[in-house]
């Protein structure tokens, strides 16, 4: 999950496979290059920060190059992500 997509546009990680999802939201997307745009005043940081309502460690641990666990594989990052989620909520 080192980068957010492929040159191609095809999405690469978790978050680039969000932002591809315009129909889930839109805070993201990708543009014709696979660059990540985030559609605020707010840096993409600060955007990832406040849309998915997390620390920086989270989005550390969601959004780094090592993120989602080192996930090779969609699936490996959607088993992360939903024990992330399942953790997460359990706490508040």
């Amino acid at each position: 999950m080192r980068t957010i997509a492929h040159p191609c546009g095809t999405p690469a990680c978790a978050l680039g496979h969000y932002a591809a999802r315009g129909d889930l939201q839109d805070a993201f997307r990708l543009d014709n290059r696979g660059f990540l745009v985030h559609l605020g005043d707010e840096t993409p940081y600060e955007m990832e920060l406040r849309h998915f309502a997390i620390d920086g460690d989270q989005e550390d641990e969601l959004f780094s190059a090592m993120g989602c666990g080192d996930a090779k594989t969609t699936i490996e990052a959607a088993e992360y992500i939903e024990r992330f989620v399942a953790e997460y909520s359990s706490q508040e």
